[in-house]
């Protein structure tokens, strides 16, 4: 079973042209689609060997585009050679970026209802989750024999498809072509990763995407166009703040938060970094390093809060340059002078008194707990020691008290849980694994 999450789940076998720059070579290729997303490859041509060489020793990309025995149209793009052999014939293995099959149906308009469907890279079990996006329901469905891929997902540490976003949209022809409907439908689905990732504390990821259009008189649906794409390739590590009965649930209030908010978060938050740090500190096998990252996910947060509502310095910053400053330098400089200092060294000092109007780290972490209501005191005595822990782990590379590191840690990332959760405006139960109970989100957060 372990083999199918390196076994291909799909493949085209095509005749057709290696583009190189401005070459083109005669080949035969095949392109599969692996059980972890990844996009490897084939070819064969009676090109000379050493004309592949050259593209092979120099690493350069190249694009493949042909056509199926059933003229199936497939574009390949973004190649490069990871084998080279042959004699008569030069055999060649690739991997590719991206993959297009009836490329010449992107220009065209819907003239039915439609569906996409994404293929989903390491969704834990969920149970009856579907949401209103923008363009239309959503509906999430395991694949066939999903628990025993999750185990082995999980055990192993191996990306695969466990799972598939059906978004029906009944009103396509607003959208536009099937490119523009592509790229909206891709925008939906990653915010509904952003809500899946969250939920499980995993990164999670598309592989393809098939645009499906109603057939007329029917209500069967025929395969328009799809696109395949390699994924971001990280080893899958799980906490979860929910579970496949409470997950329907977890999914509708998450989403709510975020649908119509995309460009809100982003602006006010980094949303998206942010996660990914958030994620990364899960998934790092070093203490010290899922701490650091933990911090860096907290800090991002507070600085792009302050920078956005113009709270990160102390008083007015040209009041501060402008009076201050001056009077703290004229101030400063004879005495340094009678000190003895030299004049690098007083540039020094000079630099460390522009830093004395920004706001400390500490404040501004309360900051942002205070605004988006999160409680914090059932975690920490003092929030201060998030900060101080940083910094004996910053300038010595490692921390002395391994228990200790791992209980602040675990407290670190349940606040970082809540914040995100806050951002949302979530309003349901989550599972703290500080309190080792489910809670509602309602009692940490005003």
């Amino acid at each position: 079973m372990s083999q199918d999450l390196l076994s291909p789940i799909q493949e085209f076998k095509c005749r057709g042209k290696m583009v190189v720059e401005s070459n083109e070579l005669d080949v035969e290729f095949l392109i599969k689609q692996m059980g972890n997303g990844r996009l490897v490859g084939e070819l064969e041509t009676t090109a000379p060997w050493r004309t592949l060489n050259k593209i092979f020793e120099s690493h350069k990309r190249f694009r493949l585009i042909g056509s199926d025995e059933n003229h199936l149209a497939v574009n390949v793009d973004h190649c490069y050679l990871t084998s080279l052999s042959g004699c008569t014939k030069t055999l060649a293995g690739f991997n590719a970026f991206e993959a297009l099959t009836r490329p010449e149906r992107l220009s065209g308009k819907p003239k039915e209802k439609l569906v996409v469907v994404f293929a989903l890279l390491n969704v834990d079990k969920t149970f009856q989750v579907e949401l209103d996006t923008p363009l239309g329901i959503l509906y999430l469905r395991p694949i066939k024999g999903h628990e025993e891929k999750l185990r082995l997902i999980k055990i192993l540490e191996i990306s695969g498809v466990t799972a598939f976003a059906e978004i029906f949209i009944n009103n396509p022809f607003v959208l536009g072509s099937f490119d523009e409907i592509l790229s909206k439908s891709v925008d939906v689905v990653q915010g509904f990763l952003y809500i899946a990732e969250l939920a499980d504390t995993c990164y999670h990821s598309w592989c393809s995407a098939s645009i499906y259009e109603k057939m007329e008189n029917s209500d069967k649906y025929e395969l328009v166009l799809q696109k395949m794409q390699r994924p971001k390739m990280k080893p899958p590590s799980y906490r979860g703040i929910t579970n496949p009965a409470h997950s329907s649930y977890f999914f509708e209030s998450a989403y709510e938060g975020y649908r119509g908010r995309e460009k809100e978060l982003k602006d006010l938050y980094d949303f998206d970094i942010a996660l990914e740090w958030y994620l990364e500190a899960n998934m790092a096998t070093v203490l010290e390093s899922q701490y650091l990252m933990a911090c860096t996910c907290l800090e991002l947060l507070v600085d792009r809060f302050e920078e956005k509502t113009r709270t990160g310095f102390i008083m007015d910053q040209n009041m501060f340059r402008d009076d201050l400053y001056r009077v703290l330098v004229s101030r400063a400089r004879q005495h340094m002078k009678e000190l003895g200092l030299s004049s690098d060294q007083r540039k020094e000092i000079y630099m460390k008194l522009r830093g004395l109007n920004r706001r400390s780290v500490r404040t501004g972490i309360e900051s942002l707990l205070t605004n988006l209501k999160v409680m914090y005191n059932d975690l920490f005595d003092d929030i201060g020691t998030i900060i101080n822990i940083r910094n004996k782990i910053t300038h010595s590379g490692t921390y002395a008290n391994i228990d200790e590191l791992s209980e602040v840690f675990n407290k670190l990332y349940v606040l970082l849980t809540r914040v995100f959760l806050s951002i949302l405006n979530y309003r349901r139960d989550y599972f703290d694994w500080v309190k080792g109970a489910w809670v509602d989100f309602k009692d940490v957060c005003g």
